[in-house]
């Protein structure tokens, strides 16, 4: 249930009856068979958090969402450490951001943060907040052990996945934040936890690439009724997820003939201050192939969070 958050009359006469009725899963039903998507997954039990911290510099942003997410939504947070700092210093900041819950330290003695992480994941959290750095060479890339390929296909609860800018510092304040929906149920995820991260005046930006083939030119494209018809339907599913969430959310429709390019485009236009997508669970384990988050790490120098879906036995 989202917090503190009501459908009022005015935003969906056809829906709703009955003054300040709160969000429920009937009226869920029939907002979506409107607008064609399932809300099956949205209903999320956002109680505990798992924050795994290094103690390092690059982890500023994973506390400051962590933080964020804790005090919008009234969940504790589980600080751990695997080895011998401890990660309490955090407390007063995140005291600061507003989380009342309890913040427990945690503090392994495993010599090892995959593990650490593993077993403590097994302790009932509903969402992991994990701190990750860009490695800038490829040597690096191939050599290093990741701590996120090791976990992020046994973790059984939701991931976000943060990650600092390659260059300069984490922004203060967060007020602009983009958006890459895909137009399925992972978009609710998405607009939920980035929610969270806003500055009172903040605003969402709704990013949606149409993929046109190489041989088709652009110029034609913006006037082909199929094209308009998509741009049409993303404009509509975005003001509906505007009013679901009584939050302030633009939509921005590029045609492409190249993806990243194209996204590449809607953010020197839009200027973030942090960009929030998903991660397919195909593309988790190692592979050759680099999923598309991997390939705007390394074009992009904002901040991103990377969302993953629970872990499953399938």
């Amino acid at each position: 249930m989202v917090k503190d958050r009501k459908l009022l009359p005015e935003m969906f006469d056809d829906f709703i009856e009955e003054e300040h009725q709160e969000i429920g899963v009937d009226v869920l039903n029939k907002f979506f068979d409107h607008y064609g998507e399932p809300p099956d997954m949205f209903f999320l039990n956002l109680e505990r958090i798992l924050l795994p911290l290094a103690c390092k510099k690059f982890e500023k942003l994973a506390i400051y969402t962590a933080g964020a997410i804790a005090s919008e939504y009234g969940a504790s947070i589980t600080l751990l450490h695997d080895g011998k700092k401890d990660p309490s210093q955090y407390i007063p900041e995140l005291r600061r951001m507003g989380v009342k819950k309890n913040i427990e330290v945690r503090i392994t003695k495993y010599g090892d943060p995959v593990r650490s992480i593993l077993e403590e994941s097994k302790n009932d959290y509903d969402l992991l907040v994990l701190p990750s750095r860009r490695r800038l060479k490829l040597i690096d890339k191939i050599m290093l052990r990741s701590i996120s390929r090791s976990i992020l296909h046994r973790i059984p609860f939701h991931i976000l996945q943060v990650y600092p800018p390659r260059h300069g510092k984490v922004p203060d304040t967060i007020s602009r934040v983009g958006l890459l929906l895909p137009r399925t149920v992972r978009d609710l995820h998405l607009i939920y936890w980035a929610n969270a991260l806003l500055s009172k005046k903040g605003e969402l930006l709704a990013y949606h690439i149409a993929d046109i083939p190489q041989i088709t030119p652009l110029r034609m494209v913006m006037d082909d009724d199929v094209i308009q018809k998509e741009r049409e339907n993303f404009k509509i599913l975005v003001e509906g997820y505007s009013k679901l969430f009584t939050t302030k959310i633009t939509p921005y429709f590029l045609a492409s003939h190249n993806i990243i390019k194209g996204i590449k485009e809607l953010i020197q236009r839009t200027k973030p201050d942090l960009v929030f997508l998903g991660q397919s669970r195909k593309t988790r384990r190692f592979t050759i192939r680099r999923s598309l988050s991997e390939k705007l790490l390394d074009k992009f120098n904002c901040p991103m969070v990377v969302h993953h879906f629970p872990a499953t036995n399938e």
